[in-house]
This record gives structure tokens, sequence and C-alpha cells, in this order.
């Protein structure tokens, strides 16, 4: 071999050299690229776990202020204050008391202890009417049997105008079920107050809720009605604070509205 044969197989081998060692470095180049992938990947996936931890330790805490608005709201219902306002024929005293009760803002149910609906007409014998029937009838059945004056003359068609635009028809005290649902009930006439207090006494004790029975004697017209509901009103708006209190609070709250007008208001405490 002359020197010239020797000098190009010697530049062949380092030209192979240099080709397998730029192979080996493509080689290692690209496993330490998808080692770098594989690495991100990971990363990328870790990221996504603590992601998912974060939405569902949010999630939990959403959950748990779920529960403590559940509370409060069981809390707000506990000491809510739920009235019902009672004369004998769900007519005229207690309605007049439910309209105001409910402009004002309370929680309020309305009711009549007598066994009839009893309105007066020019005859002087009473017109009775079930206590199903609704208002809607009731000014129906005065209309026709004629003698509006005398009727408008007395407020009833008001009356009655203004009960239909509160409720359909009128309810009976010893009728309806669920009674402890009331924390006071406030009665416009002593007879009233005795019936009220003689059907929660023969009724069934089960959750022992405490309930205050009031009473205001009220005559029995359009205008006294207005002044009652009034007085009533002002004791009832005065109790919703007192909630939690209300067994300690009442009787001094009672007395003040006693002292301003000069009018007695008896009480007592049930359980039911």
């Amino acid at each position: 071999m002359n020197k010239h044969e020797r000098d190009e197989e010697a530049a062949g081998g380092e030209a192979a050299a240099e080709e397998s060692t730029a192979k080996k470095q493509k080689t290692e180049d690209e496993d330490a690229g998808e080692e770098d992938g594989e690495k991100k990947e990971k990363a990328a996936a870790g990221d996504d776990d603590e992601d998912k931890d974060d939405d569902n330790d949010g999630g939990d805490n959403d959950d748990d202020d779920d529960d403590d608005d559940d509370d409060d709201d069981d809390d707000d219902d506990e000491n809510a204050v739920r009235f019902a306002v009672i004369c004998s024929s769900n007519n005229n005293r207690s309605m007049e008391a439910h309209k105001v009760f409910k402009e004002a803002g309370l929680d309020v149910e309305s009711f009549g202890v007598g066994n009839k609906v009893r309105l007066p007409s020019p005859s002087g014998r009473s017109l009775d009417f079930d206590f199903d029937q609704t208002y809607q009838e009731m000014k129906g059945e005065i209309i026709r049997r004629g003698e509006l004056e005398w009727y408008r003359d007395k407020g009833l068609l008001a009356l009655l105008d203004r009960n239909i635009s509160i409720k359909e028809n009128p309810q009976r005290w010893q009728d309806f079920e669920d009674v402890s649902q009331f924390k006071i009930v406030f009665c416009f006439e002593e007879r009233v107050f005795d019936e009220v207090a003689k059907d929660i006494k023969s009724r069934e004790k089960s959750e022992y809720k405490e309930m205050h029975v009031l009473n205001l004697d009220v005559r029995d017209d359009p205008k006294e009605a207005v002044t009652g509901a009034k007085i009533a009103l002002e004791l009832c708006q005065s109790c919703v604070p007192k909630a939690t209190e209300l067994g300690e609070a009442l009787p001094g709250l009672i007395k003040e509205i006693e002292d301003k007008y000069k009018r007695p208001i008896k009480h007592m405490t049930e359980f039911l």
C-alpha cells in the first residue's frame, strides 16, 4: 500500500469514527429529550392532582358552608314567632288584625271559634254560614237578599271585600290540626280566650312547645276592630326581637301596652 492509499484509509476511518460519535450523541440527546418529556408529563400530572385536591377541598368547604346555612335556617325556624289572631267568626276583629299584621310583615293566620260564622241582618236575626263557605259566597248571599244600603251603612260589604282580599274562607281554630306552630295566640274576647284555652288543654302534647295565649277585649264592630288590631300589632311587634326569651320578656311588654292604652290584657302560658 502506497502512502496515498494509507492516507485515504486513515481519512475514511476518521470519518467513520466521527459519524459513529455523531450517532451516539444524537441517541443520547433523544434519550435526554424523552426523559425531559416524561418529567414534564409527571409534573403536569402532579399539578392536575393538586388542582383536583384543591377542587375537592373547595367542595368540602362548600358542603360545610351549606351545612352551616342549613343549621342557621333551622335556628331561624325555631326562633320564628308565628301568630294566630282569633275572634268568634273570623270575620271582623281577627280579620282586621290579620290585615294589619300581614301588612307589617308578620307571620300570621286568623281563626274563629264559633260553631257558625254569623253576620247581622236588618231583621235582627243573624245570617249563619259554615266555616268552609267562602267570603265571596257570603257577599253573594247578602246581595241576593237585597237591602244593600243597610249592609253598606254597617260596613259589612267593605268588611267582606277586605276579607276576600286576604284569604278564601274563614277557619275554625278547633278544626286546625297543627296549632303548636303558633308561639303567640291573640284573642279579642274573653269568651274566645276561654274556648281557645279549653281546646289547647284538650289536645295531646307532643313537642311541648311554649305557647302564649293573650286576650284583649274588643267590641265586635268595624271601628273598634281597627283600634284593637292596632294595639295587638304594637304588642306583637315588640315580641319579635325577644323570640328567644319570650317567656321572660312578655310580662314586661304586656305591662307597657296596658299602661299606654289603659286596657287590660290577659295572658297564660301553655305547652303543646
